[in-house]
């Protein structure tokens, strides 16, 4: 769901809870980049109300050392213009799909898993697949 809004200029709204917070920023992170301008408010209209403003990678390494208490509303800016223009389609065939994740900064079993769901096949069909051309 991530990589189909990456390239939008909209601001991006996100609800969280505290237990999945941390992966949530991480996969943000992967897909956004660290660096895209973020907010996250907690417990809005409640009496410990408060909000955190920096780029996404700031707002990860905080609550690597804060542990996340509340629910969350986590606002991202919408990806610039240019970079909406850059946002690159997606190899169609198997092992470039493959090999995109993996540039990614996926780990191989994750991005097995994406090239499979991107191309409506099984993991174990780009693992065969693979193989075959090795």
């Amino acid at each position: 769901m991530l990589e189909e809004v990456q390239g939008r200029t909209d601001t991006l709204i996100f609800y969280e809870a505290p237990h999945h917070l941390k992966k949530t920023l991480q996969a943000l992170i992967s897909v956004l980049g660290d660096a895209r301008q973020a907010a996250l408010g907690r417990e809005l209209t409640k009496r410990f109300e408060e909000f955190q403003r920096g780029t996404l990678g700031e707002l990860a390494a905080y609550y690597e050392e804060n542990e996340p208490r509340g629910e969350y509303v986590i606002v991202v800016e919408g990806c610039g213009e240019e970079a909406a223009e850059a946002v690159e389609e997606k190899p169609q065939d198997p092992k470039a799909l493959y090999e995109h994740y993996l540039a990614k900064g996926m780990p191989k079993k994750e991005a097995m898993r994406a090239a499979a769901k991107d191309l409506g096949v099984s993991r174990r069909d780009i693992y065969n697949m693979l193989l075959e051309e090795e």
